[in-house]
């Protein structure tokens, strides 16, 4: 996609430095300070951004920057020639004392055709008598109107006298310089110049701040431009501010209302910049959103042939709707994107640039369902673009979107078997996941939600931190120690061994609790009994009442019992379970998968709260199972027995159990939240010792779980085992 008006805008600018360039004493050192400093900006940032962190001098020293500056150097030499052929060197102002100006501008605007006799006469006029003056007024007017020349150098010549002029300050003038520039603009085509020299106007108005005496004056300009956009000459008009600042600056609330409905039928005629009006209104609660789906299919009819800037400003525009109006949205929207994509490649990739990050939001941000038929367009056009920079990043980007949700990705990995191995090198390459089957997929060379690897790693750093006089790290605290750490060494409870054989050697009484609740866990948990007992002896023993000392009474007090919770419920589990506590096997991690899917496919306040804390629900669950929820519920109530030994059948029937249970501690968790006491997310999460007997509500919501959600399992077994590891 060529950006032909990015060259004409260039030129313009060089066009208007180089006759700044004709002074009396055609000194133009100062300009080159200036002038083409601000000129060549643009055009000197791109090319900087080839070399990054090259300092300024390597820059400068880069036979690539001269060329570049002898580049635009030369292109000055022909327009100076061309100026200096038609009798144009010559500076401002050359007109006899004794010539009113009135009478010269008057024989301009009296004139059919402009020409270059009348550029010179413009030229002639001394412009700073003209300052404050109506006549200045009738100089804007013929500028104008020499934009409209069927000569080129006529309307460069004029659209660089109009910029050198002084400004009107004075609005009444404003209002008549603005009634000739609309009456040109609604009778027809108007050249480009003409577009630069009217965005010229708009933006000085934009910054115009008229006080109340002038309030008259400057509503009626405002009524002059309130239907600018209805004219086929906007496109071009807008390439110079895609964003339209000018109008958002300068329109009331009432007009910016109005240009959006009547920016939906001038969209049908093929006008492109209403589109991105539109989606800016709707952006900040203005418009009516359920007519979005209208507007997308006026707007695909014509977008291929949009200019670049117009595609580059909807793109932006559309990005971030979703965030605002996700609701408005609809599976229509999706379908007629989709078909779009199907169409061949002068269509499809316009649409897919402008489209790419508004689908990249709505799937991030939204838990809609996926639409196969636009996946498979995708994948199409990444086939047949492999070579091609841009279009197949914004695919990889909208896969990973509709991948962030695992409820989407086991349906993406379900039904696209010949494209399986594409989609997990694509969601492979991303660094982190809070997708778990994504990272069980790509990350781990086996069935597990988290590596046993981190759980050692973790409790290495923790035991360093404990045997150092190292300061204590905010980070490390909120996250490492109250989240991650908890939930990998309830997973791998071994890991305890070492932290406690050390915890005597530190000094630090918070490390200690952090340590001593860890092992609180695990002994709750019981999976590993006989070990908690043998290291009690370890524990810190005070003569005084320590943060800690309920903690080690919890401890003492559970592994007096003749048989754990553990026992007692893993009594009621047969060998056709036991797989479904192994850590590490494939039906832990699928009953994992699966309760995460269903956190995410339920989205409820579950959901909300996991985000939020940023914990994984498949790491929670795959810590609950292993331990049959010993360390979460307080005694082994008969209805929680009786619901495992119904799993024995049904081994999905130990997800709905856990959701229950889960949604018991959410209120909990919400508490954490809205206090922001994260240091109890240890004990809320993972051993709250709730008093649990199942209601008939939660009864009820299992069965209804179990017709919903039992071919999930099947599914994720499927994927997991199906897809190779890496």
């Amino acid at each position: 996609m060529s950006d032909e008006f990015e060259d004409s805008r260039i030129f313009l600018e060089l066009y208007y430095f180089t006759v700044s360039l004709i002074t009396e004493n055609l000194n133009p050192i100062k300009y080159f300070k200036s002038d083409f400093v601000v000129l060549i900006q643009p055009i000197i940032e791109k090319f900087v951004a080839q070399f990054p962190g090259q300092s300024e001098r390597q820059i400068m020293s880069n036979n690539a920057y001269k060329t570049l500056v002898q580049v635009y150097v030369q292109k000055m030499r022909p327009i100076i020639d061309t100026t200096k052929q038609s009798g144009l060197w010559i500076p401002q102002g050359g007109s006899p004392t004794n010539i009113d100006a009135t009478e010269l501008i008057g024989q301009v605007l009296s004139s059919e055709a402009a020409d270059v006799e009348q550029i010179l006469i413009l030229r002639s006029v001394k412009i700073n008598n003209l300052l404050y003056s109506p006549e200045l007024t009738l100089y804007y007017n013929a500028c104008l109107m020499c934009c409209q020349s069927p000569i080129v150098i006529v309307r460069l010549y004029s659209y660089s006298l109009l910029r050198s002029a002084p400004v009107i300050v004075d609005l009444r003038h404003l209002f008549n310089v603005f009634k000739v520039a609309m009456d040109f603009w609604q009778r027809g085509p108007v050249s480009f110049e003409f577009c630069a020299a009217l965005f010229l106007l708009l933006e000085r108005l934009s910054e115009h701040r008229p006080s109340p005496i002038d309030a008259n004056e400057f509503n009626l300009i405002l009524s002059l431009i309130e239907n600018i956009n209805n004219s086929q000459n906007f496109e071009t008009l807008m390439c110079f501010d895609t964003s339209l600042k000018w109008m958002y600056k300068l329109f009331t609330q009432e007009m910016l209302n109005n240009v959006i409905k009547n920016s939906i039928e001038y969209l049908k005629q093929s006008h492109s910049g209403d589109f991105c009006i539109i989606c800016h209104c709707l952006s900040v609660g203005i418009g009516d959103p359920s007519q979005f789906l209208d507007i997308v299919a006026a707007a695909l009819r014509t977008v291929a042939c949009w200019a670049h800037p117009i595609q580059r400003e909807a793109r932006a525009s559309l990005a971030a709707l979703p965030l605002h109006h996700s609701t408005a949205i609809s599976d229509g929207i999706i379908d007629i994107i989709a078909s779009v994509l199907e169409q061949p490649p002068q269509i499809s990739e316009p649409t897919l640039f402008i489209f790419a990050e508004f689908l990249s939001s709505y799937y991030l941000g939204t838990s809609a369902p996926l639409k196969m038929n636009l996946l498979k367009s995708l994948l199409g056009i990444m086939k047949q673009n492999e070579g091609k920079r841009n279009l197949p990043h914004d695919i990889r980007n909208i896969i990973v979107a509709i991948c962030s949700n695992p409820v989407r990705l086991l349906e993406v990995l379900s039904n696209i078997n010949e494209s399986r191995t594409i989609i997990i090198n694509i969601i492979s390459g991303v660094d982190k996941w809070s997708n778990s089957l994504m990272t069980t997929l790509a990350a781990f060379p086996s069935y597990v939600i988290t590596s046993e690897s981190d759980a050692k790693s973790a409790a290495k750093n923790l035991r360093e931190k404990m045997l150092s006089i190292e300061d204590k790290e905010n980070n490390f605290y909120n996250v490492r120690l109250h989240k991650d750490l908890p939930l990998l060494v309830s997973i791998y409870p071994g890991e305890i061994r070492k932290l406690v054989e050390n915890l005597n050697e530190t000094f630090d009484e918070d490390l200690k609790y952090i340590v001593i609740e860890l092992f609180t866990i695990a002994t709750l948990q019981g999976r590993i009994a006989s070990e908690c007992r043998d290291l009690l002896q370890l524990l810190p023993k005070t003569n005084y009442e320590s943060d800690y000392s309920n903690l080690v009474k919890t401890i003492e007090e559970t592994l007096k019992r003749p048989k754990s919770v553990f026992e007692e419920l893993s009594s009621h589990i047969d060998d056709g379970l036991s797989q479904f506590l192994v850590v590490g096997s494939a039906s832990h991690t699928a009953a994992s998968l699966l309760f995460e899917h269903v956190v995410w496919q339920e989205n409820s306040d579950s959901l909300v709260v996991c985000k939020r804390l940023q914990l994984r629900p498949a790491s929670w669950f795959a810590s609950a199972l292993a331990s049959l929820f010993s360390s979460i519920v307080k005694e082994p109530t008969q209805g929680l027995t009786k619901l495992i030994d119904s799993a024995a059948k049904s081994p999905e029937r130990l997800v709905w159990i856990g959701y229950i249970i889960f949604n018991r501690i959410i209120p909990l968790l919400k508490e954490i939240l809205t206090n922001e006491t994260f240091y109890l997310l240890p004990k809320y999460s993972l051993y709250p010792q709730l008093e649990f007997e199942p209601t008939q509500e939660e009864l009820n919501k299992i069965e209804e779980m179990q017709t919903k959600y039992k071919p999930a399992l099947q599914s994720l077994f499927d994927v997991i085992v199906g897809i190779p590891k890496r």
